[in-house]
């Protein structure tokens, strides 16, 4: 492994997510019966496994379609780089903490498609910040009608308002002449110009956010892949035999979304079962159902991106060797 991922300060950082993780795993199995969780297990039916894993699976060629649309500023991407691109994100992100995942999609953009690292995280940062802010908008249409307290609903809504004023920055910074005025403000030098040409190369990679007509588009299709993937949360929880409210399965995927944007263990394990049981319980269910469910929901997912993501991986090393 790497030395530098080694370093004092990404340990420290790795101890971190492992500390939170083992609090919401405990959080997670407390007060859990297993016996009775094992029986809700075998509840679940296979074909509506199959079903899920088809809408996820769907999701992550559309994730891979909006990657290219968001380098089309850049250059046209091949639709198999994006989709390797996006795989080896997942998988990684499932072995190693911290969401190292999304830093190696970027790693193999810059590889095949032969663009900068600047520009891969000028990408990265758009794609983050749209499903920011799809989680907002969903959020916000889903909030009179789900049974969220206040000690939940009001960070939720302080975290989403801080990141889209995050996000509103960079549309603005996303402008060209922006970048030119700021660069008439300071004196000519060459650590400036090192600086400036880096920020360039990074503007470049969120460039599609200087069109209103890209913004929308980028806008639609995030909220596309949000949308699309709440089929996968009703799929498996109502083939488990629960018939919740319909606001459930929409609010699910954004808590959970949130809370895996955590520092936690590798694969999101116990934040992703933490917030599961804490969604489902907002809804009546109890814990070992609820506990149950976020096995099923995280395990069938963890298998399809691990055997996806693997493939992607493996293709991409024998690529580069």
């Amino acid at each position: 492994m790497d030395k530098k991922y080694l370093s004092k300060k990404n340990i420290i950082k790795q101890s971190i997510g492992i500390v939170l993780g083992v609090l919401f795993l405990y959080l997670a199995l407390k007060n859990s019966n297993l016996s009775i969780v094992k029986e809700k297990l075998k509840t679940v039916h296979i074909l509506s496994l199959f079903f899920a894993s088809t809408f996820l699976l769907i999701q992550y060629v559309v994730r891979s379609l909006r990657w290219q649309f968001i380098g089309s500023p850049i250059k046209k991407f091949g639709f198999i780089n994006s989709l390797l691109a996006v795989n080896i994100g997942f998988f990684i992100n499932l072995i190693l903490p911290f969401r190292l995942g999304e830093f190696a999609k970027v790693w193999v953009s810059v590889k095949r498609e032969k663009i900068s690292f600047s520009n891969g995280v000028g990408l990265l940062v758009i794609e983050r910040g749209m499903d920011l802010l799809s989680l907002l908008i969903i959020f916000l249409c889903i909030l009179p009608f789900a049974p969220i307290p206040d000690n939940i609903r009001n960070p939720l809504l302080i975290f989403f308002i801080l990141m889209i004023l995050v996000f509103l920055i960079l549309i603005f910074s996303a402008r060209k002449d922006f970048l030119f005025k700021i660069k008439k403000i300071f004196p000519e030098n060459i650590l400036f110009n090192q600086l400036f040409d880096k920020y360039d190369k990074f503007i470049n990679g969120i460039e599609i956010l200087g069109s209103n007509v890209n913004l929308l588009k980028l806008i639609l299709f995030s909220l596309f892949i949000w949308v699309w993937g709440i089929f996968f949360y009703y799929l498996i929880v109502s083939g488990m035999g629960f018939q919740l409210n319909w606001s459930a399965y929409i609010i699910l995927p954004v808590i959970v979304g949130l809370g895996i944007s955590l520092p936690g263990m590798p694969g999101f394990i116990g934040t992703y079962e933490y917030f599961v049981i804490l969604v489902l319980g907002l809804y009546g269910v109890d814990h070992n159902s609820a506990l149950a469910v976020a096995i099923v929901l995280h395990g069938w997912q963890y298998l399809l991106v691990l055997t996806v993501g693997g493939i992607s991986y493996f293709y991409e090393k024998n690529f580069f060797s």
